[in-house]
């Protein structure tokens, strides 16, 4: 496969991955964990394939950067310059909705954490030992 070929193909892989991520923020404020789980499979397997991409971009360019490849590029350069900038409007944009997603799984955890305190009775154990330590409390001092 030729470098645009590659390109195409990871611009591809990181459409889905941008597609998984928004649906994964309607399941997060749902807060279905088995659909969550389901996405998070499909996305393992999807970054499994961009990183092998990613290999084969790299071992075609040899040496070379993206950018010094397109330049010496001729007929292709308009295509691979296209591509290479909806790639990382791609990838700007799976970033930007991974921190959205990031945020609301956090608030998500600081809410159950807040409810899981407030259902938890605090840990007082009365025994006989302690309510004889403790002097009964009247509305009036005697001793006054």
């Amino acid at each position: 496969m030729s470098v645009l070929e590659q390109l195409n193909a990871l611009l591809e892989v990181h459409s889905e991955l941008l597609h998984l991520s928004k649906q994964k923020e309607s399941i997060i404020i749902k807060n279905d964990i088995d659909e969550l789980n389901k996405i998070i499979r499909i996305e393992a397997s999807h970054v499994s394939k961009s990183r092998m991409l990613e290999k084969s971009v790299m071992q075609l360019l040899a040496t070379q950067s993206l950018s010094s490849y397109i330049e010496q590029a001729n007929e292709l350069k308009d295509d691979l310059t296209h591509t290479q900038k909806q790639l990382l409007d791609t990838v700007n944009s799976l970033k930007e909705q991974n921190e959205l997603n990031q945020r609301l799984l956090s608030d998500s955890l600081t809410f159950v954490q807040g409810s899981i305190h407030l259902l938890r009775p605090e840990n007082k154990t009365y025994t006989k030992e302690a309510s004889a330590k403790s002097k009964p409390r009247t509305l009036f001092d005697s001793k006054a």
